[in-house]
């Protein structure tokens, strides 16, 4: 069976190919091309889901960081109020609909929405402070502590300082843009963008929903496995935005990974600084050091390999959907909602002479064939992005770094520069390639369950991570040669840093891990 998505942009498998359809390539009728020609007539019944011709004033958004603040106050009950209805204004366009449901608990949701809109603003006012720890620490300036065991000073800044901040900015960045007065892109919320009171604007702004997501730029679907797929609102803003808008432009949070994500973060982070203390006052082996860094590598590999297994049922799941199965608190919404959707089905082209049953019957294969693909290219081939790989290994292994380099008080401004280089080059090349490497670990043997698939996922565990033990050694090696002036170290840390950052633009492409999906 192939099902073609009849969207004004690539579908799922196009943007894989990295190939585009045209317009002229579209369906003749009458959806299409109002789409591509707005002086075209619309259908009556299409104009009432998908036009606010004629009711402009219902076409509410509200500024994102208000949202947000309070820790996402908004999401803590489904009852809205005049006050909360207050909070939207009229517009011409909207930023990004969020699609969620109020099943999910609250403190989910915001991490997902401060992980989506705030990373960037957090990872900036991470990096600021961190360069600031390294001009204290190059000026003498900087705290030290003295370790127990060798005496040796060390820096406390990076490893204290670092991550709270970073954690701070992502969490708390509504209420500091809303103290300077800005207030962030305007965002769809079903609770302050249709009025909850109003029963007549109720029904008006839900008849509306296809056209809130036609004036959408992106659809944030905060994804929680199973109910989000299996609740009916849900299933129709996805309907509606596979009929209305380019799949590329739908981004799925999956709210579950996010949470371990980042709790996995915080705990290591922690393990970090609780080191130093221990450091401080108590003698340590080093091998307590290989020890923290194995066991975290361990537990990536491990929280890799659950989400790729995660990632398979829903999947699988998706594949199986069926409209009539999904949960509705009111029979009455699910025939409203069968009809709007069957409209939306027939007002493609694709059925125009169909039935409601046929349309759904429609639908449902529609989304069995192209929501897995979306879904497998909504989220990154790596599940998180190369910008999220190098902001955690800042968090968990730069700030410790540059705390023991810039703690030594005999080193010049030459060996500095060496040291630097060499911390950079594990940042931007090493450590994203090692991630790379583990997820490629956890997605193998993915038929296999239990003890039978770490029989053989340990020993691939142990080929990946050891070329990246001495791939650090060797830099630091050349980092030291090259302190002491010697060029061919610097000349082959250069030809070591453009092959690492090819591999690096390889390994982190969409083409590469779908001929690994595909060969696997």
């Amino acid at each position: 069976l192939e099902v073609a998505l009849p969207t004004p942009g690539k579908s799922a498998s196009e943007a894989s190919a990295g190939q585009c359809t045209p317009a002229s390539q579209t369906s003749a009728n009458a959806f299409t091309s109002f789409l591509y020609n707005p002086q075209d007539p619309m259908p009556d019944r299409l104009a009432q889901l998908v036009s606010f011709e004629g009711c402009q004033e219902l076409l509410r958004a509200s500024p994102l960081h208000p949202i947000m603040s309070q820790h996402g106050r908004i999401f803590r009950q489904s009852a809205g109020s005049y006050a909360t209805f207050a909070m939207s204004r009229e517009v011409k366009e909207i930023h990004t609909f969020i699609s969620h449901n109020w099943c999910t608990p609250r403190w989910q949701k915001f991490l997902g929405l401060a992980h989506h809109f705030n990373f960037l603003f957090a990872l900036a006012g991470a990096l600021l402070a961190l360069v600031a720890i390294a001009v204290l620490g190059l000026m003498g300036l900087a705290p030290t502590v003295h370790l127990k065991s060798s005496g040796q000073p060390v820096g406390w800044m990076g490893r204290f300082l670092v991550t709270p901040l970073f954690m701070a900015l992502m969490f708390y960045r509504g209420e500091i843009s809303s103290f300077l007065g800005q207030h962030g892109p305007d965002v769809f919320l079903d609770k302050t963008s249709i009025h909850q009171v109003d029963w007549s604007l109720k029904q008006q702004g839900i008849q509306k929903l296809p056209a809130f997501l036609r004036k959408s730029q992106y659809m944030l679907a905060l994804y929680t496995d199973p109910a989000y797929i299996d609740r009916i609102w849900t299933v129709y803003e996805v309907a509606a935005f596979l009929a209305l808008r380019p799949s590329r432009n739908m981004i799925i949070c999956e709210l579950d990974f996010v949470k371990r994500l980042y709790t996995l973060v915080s705990l290591i982070a922690m393990t970090h600084a609780a080191h130093l203390v221990i450091q401080v006052f108590f003698e340590t082996p080093q091998v307590i050091d290989f020890m923290i860094i194995s066991v975290s590598t361990v537990a990536f590999l491990v929280a890799l390999r659950f989400w790729a297994v995660k990632r398979e049922k829903i999947l699988e799941r998706l594949k199986g959907f069926r409209f009539d199965q999904c949960a509705c608190t009111l029979e009455q919404d699910r025939a409203t909602l069968r009809r709007n959707i069957a409209l939306l089905m027939r007002t493609t082209g694709r059925l125009p002479d169909a039935s409601d049953n046929e349309a759904l019957t429609f639908f449902n294969k529609l989304v069995q064939a192209e929501l897995p693909q979306i879904f497998r290219t909504a989220i990154h081939p790596l599940t998180i992005s190369y910008r999220h790989v190098f902001t955690f290994t800042m968090l968990l292994s730069g700030t410790s770094r540059v705390d023991i380099l810039l703690a030594a008080p005999d080193r010049t401004i030459g060996s500095h520069i060496g040291n630097f280089a060499g911390l950079i080059f594990w940042w931007v090349i090493v450590v994203p390639l090692c991630y790379a490497s583990l997820q490629f670990v956890a997605n193998s043997f993915l038929n296999q369950q239990g003890w039978r698939a770490w029989i053989r996922l340990l020993p691939m565990f142990l080929i990946v991570v050891e070329p990246f033990a001495g791939l650090h050694f060797l830099v630091l090696a050349l980092s030291e040669q090259g302190n002491s002036g010697s060029i061919g170290a610097w000349l082959a840390f250069a030809v070591m840093t453009i092959l690492g950052g090819l591999a690096v633009r390889i390994m982190y492409s969409q083409r590469f891990w779908n001929l690994a999906f595909c060969c696997k």
